[in-house]
């Protein structure tokens, strides 16, 4: 009896990680559709613009954002780091920072819808 329970826990233990494994594998799949690098058409119909474009090295640039989830955190990640910002009652955002030197750097901008992480919006920007 003992050896039919451990076969049991051991097929239930499989089928967890085959379905952990499986969900594992889609998630990038389905966060690639969340927007197209920087050219302002998503699916999900947020936008970032980055001004100026491109952004002279060291200088100050700024980011606005519309389209996202109205009063919700903005999940920001890449070139190295992450960050939050908010996006008000409308769905946007205003930012900005200081540029570093020259380069191409990719941003991912996404909120969570209900339990779901969503990526809304990506965007390259261009340091010269």
């Amino acid at each position: 009896m003992f050896k039919g329970s451990t076969l049991k826990w051991a097929a239930s233990i499989a089928a967890i990680a085959v379905i952990a494994g499986v969900a594992l594998s889609a998630a990038p799949a389905s966060a690639a559709k969340g927007g197209v690098h920087g050219s302002g058409q998503t699916s999900s119909g947020a936008l970032v613009v980055v001004s100026p474009n491109p952004v002279p090295a060291h200088s100050w640039y700024t980011w606005t954002g519309s389209g996202f989830l109205p009063s919700k955190i903005v999940y920001v990640s890449g070139c190295g780091g992450a960050f939050n910002l908010w996006a008000g009652s409308a769905g946007s955002f205003y930012t900005g920072n200081t540029a570093g030197s020259g380069g191409t750097c990719t941003y991912y901008f996404s909120q969570y819808n209900g339990r779901k992480k969503v990526l809304m919006f990506t965007l390259s920007m261009t340091v010269q």
